[in-house]
């Protein structure tokens, strides 16, 4: 499609090779310090060898193509680097040192299989007006595991491209790739994660700080796995997150749709019985709507343990239910998933289908919840089990004139009511003591 060639197009594992123009033997040059290094003409990065000598290169290609480079060496730049490609074929990390890495247009920066690159300190971004394929091609081959992270000071630009930003995950045979993802993400117009052609072993590791267009996060692969431990995601319309197929696994994080839901889950095909969604904490807001919207995906597993969840409200200024269920089959198959939480009104919706209404809030709310314990304070804000609320739950004042146990006196002589009763009887026993004294005396 047109608009995919106009993607921030700045990382790729993939199990095949793209072809660089040129290979010449690198030049380089070898000084005592990296100081040395930037005086040299035409130097863009150097590489500090453990034997302390410094190797300065005109670029990166350049730095791993020297017989000294080996794996597991770290590549640091010196200056703006622009590139037209980029074959990693060797597991290194590569050190932007505050600089800017842009991407040609047409080009892609390729991890082969079984070997891993970690991106620290700097800025990723594609040269103006490029038009390129995606972010990140993930193919999985050969029984090798390949890895790719993105450290969270690095930032990826999307702002010079008219579509940016994809993970497109391709097909393989058996292996396995990890793929960490940290950093600020922003002017993003488009996925950061599509997950939707995995047919092997996948995990994404998200903890990132993302503001995009449109949809961010896209899962619908069965053996991709998900996890979300933090960061924030944001976009201007559509879901934050799509899911029909995959496990995600949500621990803490914001995600804001502005015109949308915060997460939909949709099985629009056979693949929905292999959903696997956990939240466990994390803030989850809707500006317009719902903040989980379940369509028709009743055969995956679910479960809400904890977690915000925070709807827009009607035209009427009320609380939008924070749960839409958009299938009666889906509540039929799901007793008791919701076991935390804090939910901004109802915690889910009615049931209904055209004018048929299966089940009311109230119904639908108790098969979900089960056997958890709800809470309403009084701003409508519901807690189930032990989730927490913005406003605390009144007490029940305690009827004068009753006591309990625990109301009796205490008669330890460290709390206030131990020590009125020590003195009182050592009172007591000192008058005791003087009348007697006068009677012997007198």
């Amino acid at each position: 499609m047109k608009n995919l060639k106009r993607l921030l197009g700045l990382m790729a594992i993939s199990g095949f090779a793209f072809g660089f123009a040129g290979n010449v033997k690198a030049e380089e040059t070898t000084v005592d310090n990296a100081s040395a290094c930037a005086s040299v003409e035409s130097s863009k990065a150097y590489v500090k060898y453990s034997n302390g000598v410094y190797g300065c290169y005109s670029g990166i290609m350049d730095a791993m193509k020297s017989t000294k480079f080996t794996e597991g060496e770290t590549i640091v730049l010196l200056d703006n680097v622009s590139i037209a490609g980029l074959k990693v074929d060797k597991s290194f990390t590569l050190d932007l040192n505050g600089k800017t890495l842009s991407v040609k247009a047409s080009n892609e920066i390729e991890v082969t299989a079984g070997n891993n690159l970690t991106v620290k300190n700097g800025t990723l971004s594609a040269a103006s007006s490029a038009s390129l394929d995606d972010i990140f091609k993930v193919s999985i081959e050969n029984s090798k595991k390949t890895a790719l992270t993105i450290d969270k000071d690095v930032v990826i630009d999307g702002t010079d491209t008219s579509e940016s930003g994809k993970i497109i995950v391709m097909n393989g045979s058996a292996g396995e790739a990890v793929v960490n993802l940290n950093g600020t993400w922003k002017n993003i117009k488009n996925e950061i994660i599509d997950c939707s052609s995995a047919s092997e072993n996948l995990t994404i590791n998200l903890n990132a700080n993302v503001e995009g267009a449109k949809t961010l996060i896209t899962v619908d692969a069965g053996k991709t796995a998900l996890n979300i431990t933090g960061g924030s995601y944001t976009t201007d319309s559509g879901a934050v997150m799509k899911i029909s197929s995959g496990k995600v696994n949500i621990t803490d994080g914001t995600f804001t749709a502005k015109k949308g839901y915060a997460i939909r889950v949709d099985d629009s095909s056979s693949k929905g019985k292999d959903i696997e969604l956990k939240i466990s904490g994390g803030k989850f807001t809707s500006q317009t709507t719902n903040s989980i919207y379940f369509t028709n995906a009743a055969e995956g597993k679910y479960a809400i343990s904890g977690g915000t969840f925070t709807s827009g409200k009607d035209a009427d200024g009320k609380q939008i239910p924070a749960i839409s269920i958009g299938d009666k089959n889906f509540i039929d198959n799901q007793k008791g998933i919701i076991t935390g939480g804090t939910f901004a009104g109802a915690v889910v919706d009615k049931v209904k289908a055209g004018d048929k209404e299966f089940y009311d809030s109230a119904t639908a709310t108790k098969i979900l919840v089960g056997e958890a314990k709800t809470t309403t304070d009084d701003k409508g804000n519901v807690t189930v089990g032990g989730g927490t609320t913005t406003e605390q739950t009144p007490t029940e004042p305690q009827k004068p004139g009753t006591t309990t146990e625990d109301d009796k006196p205490s008669k330890n002589p460290q709390t206030y009511d131990g020590i009125l009763s020590y003195v009182t009887l050592a009172i007591s026993s000192l008058g005791a003591l003087g009348f007697a004294t006068k009677k012997v005396l007198f």
